[in-house]
């Protein structure tokens, strides 16, 4: 039999609170990748129906990495150190200004001084 779930972690207990920098940059990597999310899978959407079957491929796989741009940029908030696949992920979907105009700040804003050091503080609730 399975037993109740156990309770969320306490978010304000014992962890150090994410520098403003870290924040600032986790907020651009979520709106680039709600933005590329909605337009590359709109535009997949369009080609699928056009019969552009290859454009419709590529325009999945950038829906995808908006995707991942999300859920890392909402990860990176909580302590996840995803700034390297951040990175990758908005280099490629740079292709376009809008989002390039949101991606330059959020690299050089997860990688001020501040964030290095909250990242390489131990996990929250691990013993030292």
């Amino acid at each position: 039999m399975i037993g109740p779930m156990p309770p969320p972690p306490d978010p304000a207990g014992d962890q150090v609170p994410a520098p403003g920098a870290i924040k600032a940059a986790s907020t651009l990597w979520i709106i680039t990748g709600v933005l590329v999310t909605f337009a590359y899978g709109y535009a997949a959407f369009r080609a699928y129906g056009a019969g552009d079957d290859r454009l419709a491929a590529l325009a999945a796989v950038f829906t995808v990495v908006g995707l991942v741009l999300w859920r890392f940029g909402r990860a990176l908030r909580y302590g996840r150190d995803h700034r390297r696949a951040l990175m990758v992920c908005g280099a490629l979907v740079s292709i376009a200004i809008i989002p390039l105009i949101l991606v330059i700040p959020a690299m050089v804003l997860q990688y001020q001084q501040t964030g290095n050091h909250w990242f390489a503080l131990p996990p929250a609730g691990s013993q030292a």
